[in-house]
């Protein structure tokens, strides 16, 4: 990591250089010059890039894993709390600071509105008012009686506290603590070193927590400005929307680093996760860490049983798998042996006894961090620099040019320079004809692009016959509740309350299918919708850069015909990486939380109404029929309500995805298209820009005589000297780079 510091340096260092360059240049020529102009915006630019360059790294798992203490471990302190709940799921993320602080982001009072008018749609709503606001005391009070009177049947889930009680209850309790903290629109909370811990109590206690919608935590440390670590907690939440949000997170994060407990190993959550990682179609940016708790584990031939059993598990999830096994707590505790308590002294004490079982620890922990910073310094850093210092090379190269040809011009004899000049206005005006023909053919392109874009996309969505929608078709008209569960409700909570039970475990159903298995298709089918954008893209670049290829050797001939050196180190840099061409168009994928918005347009009220309904239909239906008991009616009753609940719920979603699909064209895919193609362009003639120099200044001082020419000659003689240097600076960086890049290739 500290040689991409250096590099990173260096960089920037010849950025600033170049841009000085170009200062004193356009100040010697006493008039703009478009192309020095031009030229220096792009320095400024690129330095602000690299300055943003921003490495994501989602710490995933399932709970209780040791996700925490692993980060903790990583950055060789306490600082996040271990062992928070899965209520809240808040993702906090983790960078670099100047000093020690945690900025807490909280949501506003209408989105605390909403989650619980949303959560209280699957309890009985018609208590609940549609105005319903958490800052009037009596709507409080309304919604604690409302939560008091529920039978355990609507509180509990799975074994566990249901999500949708859960969160207003969490929203209730926390509400006096937090209510100055939160207003009309987010509201950060900043503390500072002196009262850092003070973070903790809100990670820890789902009564804050629930009110947070992101939390940054700023460590002085000795990692680079532009990485950021996020624990990722909350893949195991009975509440689906936590893991959408997990998911957006997901598709910006460039590494993962997935956390298996060796206590437990692999559970049913880990390959829910990893399948739904995988069909995101992120599954190559991946690395598994086992954390080893080395007072579970005998001996080292135990552990190392547990690892192939884990191992053998993954190569069903993915090919080769690269796996750590290292002890996080036991890590985190040696770098903080100043402060641990007698207890945590003594274990760590008995662990540095077991001998086999900490050397292994510390072995694949050095081999984890060469890893890491193989994967980020070598990979990924590494390529965002090689991007940002070929556009640099092609400026430097360009620069020395241009001031090498003005130098010579101003040295000829005036029928000569005009000579040349002419003949230089002749290459002008061809490249000017190649630029006007790819515009044209790149217009072309997009839209032809976007036609197929759309047609995928429609096919794709298409709520028939499209492999994703219809899934969620066949699964609403395929969702059945047993009959005894059916009866257990009626007769635990009445048919209003059974209905509002049924209706509960159909939408929880429905909504973990669309985070589980809807959203991370979606995710996967447009990853490859990128790379074939990419792909139409690039097959245009082939023939135009052989002509501007051609058009460049004819110019550098046309040069070397007056002894006039060639341009020469402006070799093409290709399109940037769809990643980087994302980041800085501002693109992102319309967030996974989405999905879930069908439900905005089902109102609860009007499923109690249809349960009445069904109620009566069907005793009406049956009233002649004796054969059947009154709780057999209302079972068929419950049956008939939830046909209708489910014919109104795909009229929903089908809506709801219309407008998911359509704002993915619009906002994000045609968008992107027009990115890459004009990325495309930039990359093609960036390197040309040399060429397409003000010839009208040039032609003013070729007449300049006496002192005025010797200085003006003088200065572009320093100025060409300087920029060489500057050049001969960039390619040893190049080659820096280049071995980078080298060493981070698996051996």
């Amino acid at each position: 990591m500290k040689i991409y510091q250096e590099k990173k340096q260096k960089l920037l260092q010849v950025s600033n250089n170049l841009a000085g360059l170009l200062d004193e240049a356009s100040a010697l020529f006493l008039s703009e010059n478009r192309m020095f102009s031009t030229w220096k915006n792009t320095c400024g630019r690129l330095g602000g890039e690299i300055h943003g360059d921003i490495i994501r790294i989602a710490v995933v798992g399932a709970v209780k894993s040791g996700k925490s203490t692993f980060i903790n471990s990583m950055l060789n302190g306490d600082y996040l709390k271990r062992g928070a709940g899965i209520v809240t799921a808040v993702v906090t993320r983790i960078r670099r600071g100047d000093n020690l602080s945690a900025k807490l982001y909280f949501k506003a009072w209408d989105q605390i509105n909403a989650d619980i008018r949303k959560a209280m749609a699957l309890l009985p709503p018609d208590k609940l008012a549609a105005d319903f606001d958490m800052r009037r005391s009596a709507d409080r009070a309304k919604l604690s009686e409302i939560l008091s009177g529920l039978d355990t049947e609507m509180l509990i889930a799975d074994g566990l506290r249901h999500p949708a009680s859960a969160l207003p209850t969490h929203y209730l309790k926390g509400f006096e603590r937090v209510c100055s903290l939160v207003g009309p629109d987010r509201q950060v909370l900043e503390y500072d070193a002196a009262s850092f811990s003070e973070h903790r109590k809100f990670a820890g206690d789902d009564d804050l927590a629930v009110y947070l919608e992101d939390m940054l935590l700023e460590i002085y440390n000795d990692w680079d400005f532009g990485i950021e670590i996020a624990d990722c907690q909350g893949s195991d939440s009975p509440n689906p929307l936590h893991l959408a949000r997990i998911q957006d997170y997901l598709l910006r994060a460039h590494f993962l680093i997935y956390v298996i407990s060796s206590r437990t190993g692999l559970r049913q959550a880990d390959f829910k996760l990893l399948a739904m990682i995988r069909e995101m179609g992120i599954l190559e940016n991946i690395v598994f860490v086992i954390n080893c708790d080395l007072s579970e584990h005998e001996s080292l031939e135990d552990l190392t049983v547990l690892i192939g059993r884990i191992q053998e598990s993954l190569c069903l999830v993915c090919d080769e798998p690269q796996i750590f096994t290292l002890s996080a707590l036991c890590n985190l505790f040696r770098s903080s042996q100043s402060s641990l308590s007698k207890k945590d002294q003594a274990r760590l004490e008995q662990w540095e006894r077991e001998r086999d079982l900490t050397e292994f620890s510390n072995r694949q922990t050095e081999l984890f961090a060469e890893a890491f910073d193989r994967k980020i310094a070598g990979e990924r850093y590494a390529l965002l620099l090689k991007n940002h210092l070929e556009r640099l090379r092609i400026i430097a190269a360009g620069f020395h040019h241009q001031i090498g040809m003005h130098r010579d011009l101003i040295g000829r004899d005036t029928k000569s320079a005009m000579e040349l000049v002419d003949k230089i206005r002749i290459h002008q005006k061809w490249m000017q004809q190649i630029k006007s023909m790819l515009k044209s053919t790149l217009e072309g392109a997009v839209q032809q692009i976007r036609q197929e874009q759309k047609k995928a996309l429609d096919r794709f969505f298409d709520f028939r016959s499209g492999p994703a929608a219809k899934d969620v078709v066949d699964f609403i008209r395929s969702f059945s509740i047993p009959e005894q569960n059916s009866e257990k409700d009626l007769k635990a909570a009445g048919f209003s309350g059974a209905m509002c039970l049924a209706f509960h475990e159909f939408r929880q159903s429905l909504d973990a299918f669309m985070v589980e298995r809807f959203n991370p298709r979606v995710a996967g089918h447009v990853r490859m919708l990128e790379k074939e954008i990419v792909q139409a893209v690039e097959a245009i670049s082939g023939p135009y850069e052989n002509m501007l290829n051609d058009a460049l050797d004819e110019y550098n001939r046309t040069l070397e015909s007056f002894s006039i050196p060639g341009i020469a180190g402006v070799s093409g840099s290709g399109l940037r990486n769809i990643e980087m061409i994302k980041e800085i168009a501002g693109l992102q994928l319309p967030p996974a939380t989405a999905v879930l918005r069908y439900s905005a347009k089902i109102r609860g009220e009007a499923f109690i109404r249809l349960g009445s309904y069904a109620l009566f239909t069907a005793f009406k239906r049956l009233l002649r029929k004796t054969a059947f008991s009154r709780r057999q009616r209302e079972v068929m009753a419950l049956k008939d309500g939830m046909i209708r609940l489910k014919r109104d719920t795909e009229r929903s979603i089908e809506a709801n995805l219309t407008d998911y699909r359509e704002n993915l064209k619009f906002q994000y895919l045609y968008k992107l298209i027009d990115a890459v193609a004009e990325n495309l362009y930039e990359t093609l003639f960036e390197r040309f820009q040399a060429i397409d120099k003000d010839l009208a200044e040039m032609v003013d001082q070729i007449g300049q005589k006496g002192d005025d020419k010797r200085k003006t000659i003088t200065a572009l003689c320093d100025l060409e000297q300087r920029s060489a240097q500057t050049l001969e600076a960039i390619e040893r960086l190049r080659d820096g780079i280049a071995e980078l890049l080298q060493n981070a290739l698996p051996a």
